[in-house]
C-alpha cells in the first residue's frame, strides 16, 4: 500500500489518532500537511516528525475549519507544491453533558467542528479535485456514537451520524469524478485527550474493554492503519463506506457514559465532565 507522490492533509493532525494518522500517511510515503487549530503544536508535531521522514514533506499549518476562508488560505499555501489529492478530515471535540442541560452555544461548536468543518473542508479540496479533473481519496473520521446512543453524548453523536451520512452522499456525487469517499468510525482509543480526563481509566475504562469482543481499548495506530487502507489503491473499489475500527465494540453496544462517569467521580476518578 504505497501512497508514493501522494499529498495528504489532516485536520486535527497535532496530536491523537490525527498524529497517528500523519505517522502513517509518511510511513507509506505520502507528503503531509498538518492542519490544526493549534497550530504552535501542529509545528511542533511536524519538526518531531521532519527527522524521521527526511525523504518526505511534513508541513504544518493553523486553520479554524469551522470557517471557509481559513481553509481556503491554507490550501492556497499548500497549492504551490501540488494538488491536495488525498484529505482526511480528523478534526473533532466532545463534551459530556446531558440534553437538558446542553446550552445552544455548546450544542453549536461540537455540530461545527465535527459536522460543518467536515463539510467545509470536503467542499474545499473537493472543489480543486474537480478543477484539475484529479482522482483523489477522502477519509471523515466518525464514531462509534454515530452507530450506538449513549447519553450525555446527544451532540457528538447527532454530528457523527451526519458525518456518516454526508460521507455516502460525497462518495455518490464524486464518484463520477474518481474521488472516493469513505469514513472510519473508532471506537474508545487511547489517546492523550481521553487519557488526560479519565475516560479511558477506572470504571470508564472497565466498561469499554467489557463490552469490547477483542478485549482491550484502541490506539491511534489502529485507527491509523484502517485510514491508509481506504486512501491506497487496494481499496480503489471501496467508497461510501463507514468502516467500524473498535475491537468489536459495535456488537454490543455502548454503556451509560452518563452514569458510570458519575459513579466513578464520587469515587474519586474522572474529571467533572459537561
Amino acid at each position: 500500500m504505497k501512497l508514493m507522490g501522494n499529498r495528504a492533509i489532516v485536520t486535527g493532525g497535532a496530536q491523537g489518532i490525527g498524529r497517528g494518522i500523519v505517522e502513517r500517511l509518511l510511513e507509506h510515503g505520502a507528503d503531509v500537511a498538518i492542519l490544526d487549530l493549534d497550530e504552535a503544536l501542529a509545528e511542533q508535531t511536524a519538526a518531531e516528525l521532519r527527522p524521521q521522514h527526511p525523504e518526505r514533506t511534513v508541513s504544518a499549518l493553523g486553520a479554524d475549519i469551522r470557517k471557509k476562508d481559513a481553509i481556503e488560505a491554507a490550501l492556497d499555501e499548500l497549492e504551490p507544491n501540488g494538488p491536495v489529492d488525498i484529505l482526511v478530515n480528523c478534526a473533532g471535540t466532545a463534551i459530556l453533558t446531558p440534553i437538558v442541560d446542553i446550552g445552544e452555544d455548546e450544542w453549536d461548536m461540537v455540530l461545527d467542528v465535527n459536522l460543518k468543518g467536515t463539510f467545509l473542508t470536503t467542499q474545499a479540496v473537493a472543489k480543486r479535485l474537480l478543477a484539475a479533473d484529479a482522482p483523489g481519496s477522502i477519509v471523515n473520521i466518525s464514531s462509534l456514537n454515530a452507530l450506538a446512543g449513549t447519553d450525555g453524548l446527544a451532540h457528538y453523536s447527532a454530528a457523527k451520524a451526519g458525518v456518516s451520512m454526508f460521507t455516502q452522499v460525497a462518495a455518490a456525487e464524486f464518484g463520477r469524478h474518481g474521488i472516493r469517499v469513505n469514513a472510519v468510525a473508532p471506537g474508545t482509543t487511547r489517546t492523550p485527550l481521553t487519557e488526560s480526563i479519565g475516560t479511558v481509566s477506572g470504571l470508564m475504562g472497565d466498561e469499554f474493554i467489557a463490552r469490547t469482543p477483542l478485549g482491550r481499548l484502541g490506539v491511534p495506530d489502529d485507527l491509523a492503519k484502517a485510514v491508509v487502507f481506504l486512501c491506497s489503491d487496494y481499496a480503489e473499489w471501496v467508497t461510501g463506506v463507514t468502516l467500524s475500527v473498535d475491537g468489536g465494540n459495535h456488537i454490543r453496544g455502548l454503556h451509560s457514559y452518563w452514569d458510570v462517569w458519575q459513579t466513578q467521580l464520587s469515587e474519586g476518578g474522572g474529571e467533572s465532565a459537561g
